[in-house]
């Protein structure tokens, strides 16, 4: 007997050892939460984008105030590359684009092709249009004809400029252009972060005003705004 009790004595220690080293049943497992916070992707289709409108050889007494009511009207904000010439004939204007809130910048005194000229001509092409400008000039230059070359942006930066181009052209320099040829060619090519280049000044600007007046509603409805260029 003293034999049996033994074993069952061993057997319910090999038993109960078992038992205490087998694992815990997992409990089930909770579905997580549906997240509250948007994906990257509908964050990013939901933040502000941002197209900037430039306009070139203004100010224009006929065309630059009628620019600067649109604008108004829809709460955009632009930057005039103006040159020195326009600049000094038409000093309110220069101050209302000022006073509006948008930016003012160089496009040489004459509207001279750059890279036809000398480093001495440059010079006096940018400085003079600063002078011209004034408390209201900003540190960027556009070439007149985007005409530029490794010269003459050493120059410009000699004079504390930076040069700027574009990287959506409406072509509203052509004659041949419509006011819906001009617009469709900016809606359907602008991107957050554009640099859209139209003019206000040269020759009548009627079309190009045209477009604008349907730009603005219909980029606003898809979510953009419009700033003055940021690093000028």
């Amino acid at each position: 007997m003293r034999r049996i009790a033994a074993m069952l004595s061993t057997v319910s220690l090999v038993c109960a050892i078992m038992v205490a080293a087998a694992p815990a049943q997992a409990a089930p497992a909770q579905a997580a939460p549906a997240s509250s916070v948007p994906s990257a992707s509908a964050r990013a289709a939901a933040a502000p984008r941002t197209v900037y409108l430039t306009f070139d050889d203004g100010p224009s007494a006929t065309w630059t105030p009628r620019y600067l009511d649109v604008l108004k009207k829809y709460g955009a904000k632009a930057t005039f590359f103006t040159t020195g010439q326009n600049a000094k004939a038409h000093r309110k204007i220069v101050a209302r684009i000022h006073r509006e809130g948008h930016l003012l910048a160089n496009h040489t005194w004459s509207h001279a092709d750059l890279t036809r000229l000398g480093k001495s001509t440059v010079k006096s092409q940018l400085t003079r249009t600063q002078t011209a400008l004034g408390r209201y000039k900003s540190a960027c230059m556009r070439p007149p004809y985007g005409a530029t070359n490794t010269s003459v942006r050493r120059w410009t930066k000699e004079v504390g400029l930076k040069t700027v181009l574009w990287d959506v052209d409406s072509r509203d320099w052509e004659n041949s252009q419509t006011a819906t040829a001009i617009y469709q060619r900016v809606v359907r090519n602008v991107h957050n972060g554009s640099n859209v280049l139209m003019h206000d000044g040269g020759d009548s600007q009627r079309d190009s005003l045209a477009a604008l007046k349907r730009i603005l509603p219909k980029l606003k409805s898809m979510g953009y705004t419009f700033k003055v260029l940021p690093y000028c």
